[in-house]
């Protein structure tokens, strides 16, 4: 397996920055890398920044897994081959990769990437491998900070139980009021106070004696 890697420079030549096999850093690279085969459904637990030998990144080779929140499994991204996995960035926000098939994939130590790096400086593919780090970190950032406040919306709040009663006797007081509503429009017509012909004074109640009101008109009389 280890012979395989050097002869094909795994890792570094499944990303698209056109590192050769023959190259020497790329294959010191390969002599230290550590590979790591995954069968569907299973992880890829990512090692944080802090660990004794210092940081890593990953390399997927062959195969898809996604990206996933250890604690929901929430999918945040997918993997494809010739993608690298900044195992920090991923353990900082508590995520891993779960394999979707048969996966083959790579752990550099960082400090052995730039010593392997630092004997041929002036490879060309150094340049476009630092700015496919770049863009893949932030990304990585950007769908980690999106998932993170998604979970976060997603969990549940010590007043939620008090929220929820609330709501429910708040709801039960409308129904009550709409129906106490429609009882009161639908009350029959033989109801005394709406029996305006019985007192005399139409629609509008009891009729006003002339007397009351003109007094003008009593005193003339």
């Amino acid at each position: 397996t280890r012979q395989r890697q050097l002869d094909k420079g795994l890792p570094l030549s499944a990303l698209k920055v056109g590192a050769s096999p023959q190259d020497v850093s790329v294959r010191a690279v390969a002599l230290a890398a550590e590979r790591i085969d995954l069968k569907p459904g299973e992880f890829w637990e990512p090692l944080p920044d802090h660990e004794p030998c210092g940081p890593y990144f990953g390399i997927l080779a062959v195969g898809h897994a996604i990206l996933e929140d250890v604690a929901q499994g929430i999918p945040i991204l997918d993997m494809v081959p010739g993608s690298l996995f900044p195992e920090g960035l991923a353990a900082g926000y508590s995520a891993r990769l779960r394999a979707v098939t048969k996966c083959e994939g790579y752990r550099v130590r960082r400090v052995e990437f730039k010593l392997a790096t630092a004997a041929a400086p002036n490879e060309k593919w150094h340049h476009r491998f630092r700015m496919m780090e770049k863009e893949s970190e932030e990304h990585f950032a950007d769908r980690l900070v999106a998932a993170r406040g998604v979970i976060n919306g997603l969990a549940s709040h010590p007043n939620d139980d008090g929220i929820h009663a609330w709501k429910s006797r708040r709801e039960k007081a409308i129904a009550r009021s709409r129906r106490m509503r429609r009882e009161k429009l639908d009350l029959p017509s033989d109801i005394p106070h709406l029996q305006s012909s019985a007192v005399g004074g139409g629609p509008r109640g009891p009729g006003m004696r002339r007397e009351a009101s003109a007094p003008e008109l009593r005193q003339a009389k």
